[in-house]
């Protein structure tokens, strides 16, 4: 009911999977230290029409890739650091050469911030204005300290300055250290994003976080309808929460999942958050729309 998949004799580590419209399932992480991506059959077989037996490393030394993401023609869009770092691969695993140089770019995404910045999540965003365009959303943190920020890109990779303030946006908490870990994009084209948020600087290299969520609209503003100011925090236990997970359901509501530790570290639990469509905790799930187990 498994299956290994080595790339190196080191370190070889998966990020995160997708399931394709064909039942193949993609995996990408790093092997020591380069991207790595592979394809896996229905029954858990390398699948040989993919890279180089089914698996591949690609051109991007001393980082991982953080998420990826499917357009509708079949490309593997992956993203993760230095920066925000994007490749675009065809279907057959090799890289998309249409896509900025060589299928890869690498963004800055503190152009109007201080510092740099780490990309953990991408989607694909459909344009209702530009017929069957797609224009791909990264997210991730940015400046020092971090905030949650965000990036649109063209089909050919290039920054889309229309999104945004020059094809950048940007939001934070409480202005100590905020993070995108997963966004997605909703039935209104807007875009979700979760991740965490530091409540107070750090105490001995210790951080009290909270699950932190964010709504920007299609073009990149953040979206005021959204628990008033576009932003809303959640405290499960006190101590370190953080969210790396996120599921818009049918019905406008949005679950976050991820971990929370109460302040001792005594208690470390899974957690589950869900909110209204207008940004309120859901009343309605577990303790005032909060789970844990």
């Amino acid at each position: 009911g498994y299956v290994g998949t080595p790339f190196t004799s080191s370190r070889d580590l998966s990020w995160t999977s997708i399931l394709q419209t064909d039942g193949k399932i993609v995996v990408a992480g790093t092997a020591n230290g380069a991207w790595a991506v592979a394809r896996y059959n229905s029954d858990g077989t390398l699948d040989p029409t993919f890279g180089s037996g089914g698996k591949d490393t690609l051109n991007v030394t001393a980082s991982s890739v953080r998420d990826m993401a499917i357009q509708s023609d079949g490309k593997l869009v992956l993203v993760g650091e230095p920066n925000f770092t994007i490749m675009r691969l065809n279907q057959d695993g090799s890289p998309d050469f249409s896509f900025g140089t060589g299928g890869k770019v690498t963004a800055n995404p503190s152009t109007l911030k201080r510092g740099s910045g780490i990309a953990y999540a991408v989607a694909i965003q459909r344009i209702p204005a530009v017929t069957g365009e797609e224009r791909i959303i990264v997210g991730g943190w940015a400046n020092s300290p971090a905030v949650f920020a965000l990036m649109r890109f063209g089909p050919n990779g290039t920054v889309d300055s229309t999104f945004g303030s020059s094809g950048h946006a940007y939001t934070s908490f409480f202005g100590f250290r905020d993070e995108i870990r997963v966004l997605a994009i909703d039935q209104a084209n807007r875009i979700v994003v979760a991740g965490l948020t530091n409540t107070a600087s750090s105490n001995c290299g210790l951080y009290v976080t909270d699950f932190a969520v964010a709504r920007f609209t299609q073009e990149g503003a953040i979206d005021n309808s959204f628990s008033g100011d576009g932003r809303v925090s959640t405290d499960v236990y006190g101590g370190y929460n953080e969210a790396d997970g996120l599921l818009l359901q049918p019905d406008g509501k949005i679950v976050i999942t991820g971990q929370s530790n109460s302040s001792d570290g005594s208690v470390k639990d899974f957690a589950l958050v869900r909110y209204n469509v207008d940004g309120t905790p859901d009343s309605s799930f577990g303790i005032l729309g909060t789970g844990v187990v």
